[in-house]
């Protein structure tokens, strides 16, 4: 794939950004230099080797899923700046009228 100055310039647009001449053709080297050392990895040889899902071999090392009830609603509201017997009261955010 050639990289040039008027693809680098698409792909600012895309990530709506902006980048000087300078910036853009440093930019072009960089990106180049990234396609050419990616391209050294199909001269390596991986017919024998495996695909990975993880770079380790521990598979399901969570703990196990145990549903528990440590807190009470009572040690809830108290924690609240404002409540009433069952909810926790908050200011209200949404107005009724439309725009």
């Amino acid at each position: 794939m050639k990289i040039n100055k008027k693809k680098i310039e698409y792909l600012a647009s895309l990530s709506k950004l902006k980048f000087s001449n300078e910036e853009c053709d440093h930019m072009v080297q960089d990106i180049q230099k990234i396609l050419s050392f990616v391209d050294k990895l199909s001269d390596i040889n991986t017919n024998e080797i495996n695909e990975l899902t993880h770079i380790h071999n521990n598979y399901n090392v969570f703990r196990e899923d145990i549903a528990n009830q440590n807190t009470t609603k009572n040690d809830i509201l108290k924690n609240a700046p404002k409540y009433n017997s069952d909810y926790i009261k908050v200011p209200k955010v949404l107005s009724s009228k439309s725009n």
